[in-house]
C-alpha cells in the first residue's frame, strides 16, 4: 500500500505562491469584513424597527412612517446581504480554482477539480448503493475530482441526498446521505451486480428496483454481522467478496475512518460512498491563510484514491491477491 505524506505538515504550501496566498488572504479579509457588516446592519434594521413599533403603539409615529423605516430597513438589508454573498463567492471560487484545483493536480496530473459541479442524480441512482433508502427527491453535489489516475478512469464528489415528507401545509426534510461518493472504472462488465452495505444500514430482505437485488450470506459471521451484501446471483457474489476485500472492509468500519463504507458493482463500474460531514475543499472564513493547513485537502485526495484504488484491486477477478 502506497504510504502518503502526514496530513499534519505543510507541504502542501510550497506547492503554491506566496503571492497567490497572499491575494486570497486579501480577498478573504474584504470578504468577512462585508459580513460583519451586513451582521451589523441586520442588527440596526431590526433595532430601528423595533423602535419603530414603539412608537408607533405610543402614537409618535403614523403607520407610513413605520412603512417608509421597514421598506428602508429591507432595502439596506438586502443589498447588504447581496454584497457579502458576492464578496465571498467571488474569494470561495478563487480559492478553489487557485489553490485546491493547483493541489489536486499536484497529486495527479491526470485529474482535473470541478468546483461546481459534481456526481449526477443518474450515477447516484445507478450505483444502487442506497436502494435500501427512501428515494431521494434533492440531490446536490459539487467539488468534482475526475480524470485518469494510474490508467484508470475514475470521478468523485461531495454530494447530499435528502427526502422532502410533506402532509398538508407542513413538511419535513430528512438526510439520506452526506458524504463522499465516486465512480470507478472496472476492467469489464460483472456477469451479476454486487451491493455491500454496512448492517445496521441494511434489512434482510430484497432490495426493489430494476434488478431486483436478493440479499447474500457469505457464511463468514464476523462479515455477516458488519455487511449485508446483495446480488442477482449468490455465486458471484461468493467469488467477489474475497478474504481480502472482506478483511479490508472491516478494518474501515472498526477504523471509523470511512464511516458508513458502501461498495457496489454495476455493468462495467465500481461505485463507491462514506459519510463525511467535513468539508475539506472549502476556504477557511474566519482564520487567515497563513494559519491554514493546505496539506488536509492534499491528505484527503491522496486518501480517496488509495480507497478507490484498492477496492478496484480487490475486487478485479484474478486480481484480488495482487
Amino acid at each position: 500500500m502506497q504510504e502518503y505524506a502526514n496530513p499534519g505538515s505543510r507541504l502542501a504550501r510550497d506547492w503554491v505562491s506566496p503571492q497567490v496566498l497572499q491575494e486570497l488572504e486579501r480577498q478573504r479579509r474584504i470578504a468577512r469584513s462585508r459580513f460583519v457588516k451586513t451582521v451589523l446592519t441586520v442588527a440596526v434594521v431590526s433595532i430601528g424597527l423595533g423602535l419603530g413599533v414603539v412608537l408607533l403603539v405610543n402614537g409618535e409615529i403614523g403607520g407610513d412612517g413605520l412603512v417608509g423605516v421597514g421598506v428602508a430597513g429591507t432595502f439596506l438589508t438586502v443589498f447588504s446581504v447581496a454584497l457579502s454573498q458576492m464578496y465571498f463567492m467571488s474569494y470561495r471560487r478563487n480559492f478553489k480554482g487557485q489553490v485546491v484545483a493547483g493541489l489536486v493536480q499536484k497529486v495527479d496530473s491526470g485529474l482535473k477539480l470541478h468546483g461546481e459541479s459534481g456526481m449526477t442524480k443518474e450515477e447516484y441512482d445507478a450505483s444502487c448503493l442506497f436502494r435500501n433508502e427512501a428515494a431521494a427527491t434533492s440531490f446536490l453535489s459539487e467539488d468534482l475530482i475526475e480524470g485518469t489516475s494510474q490508467g484508470v478512469a475514475l470521478r468523485f464528489s461531495e454530494a447530499v441526498a435528502s427526502r422532502t415528507y410533506r402532509s398538508g401545509n407542513k413538511s419535513r426534510t430528512e438526510t439520506i446521505f452526506r458524504g463522499v461518493i465516486g465512480r470507478v472504472a472496472m476492467p469489464a462488465a460483472v456477469a451479476a451486480p454486487l451491493v455491500l452495505i454496512p448492517r445496521e444500514r441494511a434489512r434482510d430482505e430484497a432490495l426493489g428496483g430494476t434488478p431486483k437485488l436478493e440479499p447474500v450470506r457469505l457464511g463468514d459471521a464476523e462479515f455477516d454481522l458488519a455487511y449485508a451484501a446483495y446480488s442477482t446471483n449468490s455465486e458471484a457474489v461468493r467469488s467477489l467478496v474475497t478474504p481480502d476485500l472482506r478483511h479490508a472492509l472491516l478494518a474501515a468500519t472498526k477504523s471509523k475512518r470511512r464511516p458508513n463504507l458502501r461498495v457496489s458493482l454495476v455493468d462495467d463500474a465500481l461505485y463507491f460512498s462514506f459519510s463525511q460531514a467535513a468539508n475539506l475543499l472549502e476556504p477557511p472564513w474566519f482564520t487567515s491563510l497563513a494559519n491554514v493547513d493546505l496539506s488536509l485537502p492534499v491528505a484527503e485526495v491522496k486518501s480517496i484514491l488509495q480507497l478507490a484504488a484498492e477496492l478496484r484491486r480487490r475486487l478485479t477477478p484474478g486480481r484480488a491477491s495482487a
